[in-house]
């Protein structure tokens, strides 16, 4: 069991890792195979927030759904936090 702020610290840093997923130059030539799916924030952020779960060290069904969902939620109104006050990079 890990402890809260422990448990905080992993979700804000799956929660930076899907936002680079999604925004990042370095992995534009992946999101060329699926784009509906990889530019999409929650959806990359849940399967993120699930592996992430299950590395460390959670099993049950329902652990790995809240956290994928919890993640998602997360990246989602990061990104679009973000893209309010920047501005968004495709339209540059």
């Amino acid at each position: 069991m890990i402890g809260l702020a422990t448990y905080f610290d992993v979700v804000l840093g799956l929660v930076g890792a899907t936002i680079i997923f999604c925004r990042g130059d370095i992995f534009a030539q992946v999101r060329r195979v699926w784009p509906k799916f990889l530019t999409c924030t929650l959806c990359v952020g849940f399967w993120v927030g699930l592996a992430g779960a299950w590395w460390k060290g959670a099993r049950h069904p329902v652990d790995l759904l809240l956290s994928g969902a919890l993640v998602g939620l997360v990246a989602l109104v990061v990104d679009a936090w973000l893209v309010r006050t920047l501005g968004d990079p495709k339209e540059g």
